[in-house]
């Protein structure tokens, strides 16, 4: 019996992996060259998420807000992958002719190797290679296929086009005191595609004292009036609000590199 093709429609038992293609793949921009060579090695990287997240969530809320943690096996044990569904995506892969080459200590990545043949068939996709100007690159030309059992949350290496770009900033153009959050979004592609960063936390380490919230919104006011500013509180997890967490000692008296990191971080991700 022939195997299924690469581009045959995913079975019901599939499940498509969120996977962002090149946008001038998206959107056509790009032009296929050919098909990548069968032989091609590509590295590929699997996301398992964690475990119990509202549980996680309460954790971090409460004990960790208050400076009880857990140690790494505590941390596993609780919210990791399960080890069988690690050996599950690692036994999936070779049985796909991908070797492992590596598994984070938690699980939550793991990481091969293979020809390119053997992705095509293991995702159920086409690999191509495409031309946009003078860059040449490769990738799918759709998302990624996987068996639902599996639980893959990310997939990561199936094309090579590098993505971080700056556009149409030059050296002699940065201000002096730096750009601004707006400014980089933009010079990042960040904005106008309908998405932003709500449910989504950021952990900074700092050392110093909390920021006031006048800090932030004179920051916001200045910068961008129409960003969100950031709000302190004890314990919450809403969009737009940080929590302090001091971990141990006292805070010293500086607080403009704690404030310049939430506010910048938060910039780039508004409603974090």
């Amino acid at each position: 019996v022939a195997p299924p093709s690469p581009l045959a429609h995913p079975t019901s038992a599939s499940h498509v992996v969120p996977y962002v293609l090149p946008r001038p793949v998206q959107e056509g921009a790009a032009r296929k060259v050919s098909s990548l060579a069968p032989s091609t090695s590509v590295s590929i990287t699997f996301g398992l998420p964690l475990r119990n997240t509202a549980a996680l969530d309460r954790f971090i809320a409460t004990d960790a807000a208050h400076g009880r943690y857990l140690s790494q096996s505590q941390f596993d044990a609780r919210f990791a992958p399960l080890p069988s569904r690690v050996v599950a995506v690692q036994t999936w892969a070779r049985s796909h002719d991908l070797q492992v080459t590596y598994t984070s200590p938690g699980g939550l990545a793991v990481m091969v190797r293979g020809p390119a043949a053997a992705a095509e068939s293991a995702f159920r996709v086409r690999m191509n290679r495409y031309r946009l100007g003078r860059v040449r690159f490769f990738s799918t030309s759709r998302a990624p296929a996987l068996p639902a059992s599996l639980g893959v949350q990310t997939v990561v290496g199936l094309d090579n086009l590098d993505r971080v770009t700056i556009s149409g900033a030059r050296n002699f153009d940065t201000p002096s005191n730096g750009y601004i959050p707006p400014q980089l979004r933009a010079a990042y592609d960040v904005a106008g595609h309908g998405v932003d960063a709500a449910g989504q936390k950021i952990g900074l380490t700092g050392f110093g004292q909390k920021v006031p919230n006048s800090d932030f919104a004179s920051f916001a006011s200045q910068v961008d009036p129409s960003d969100p500013k950031i709000v302190s509180c004890k314990s919450c997890t809403g969009p737009d609000r940080i929590q302090w967490v001091v971990l141990a000692g006292s805070n010293d008296t500086d607080v403009s590199e704690q404030a310049l990191d939430a506010e910048y971080a938060h910039g780039m991700a508004a409603h974090s």
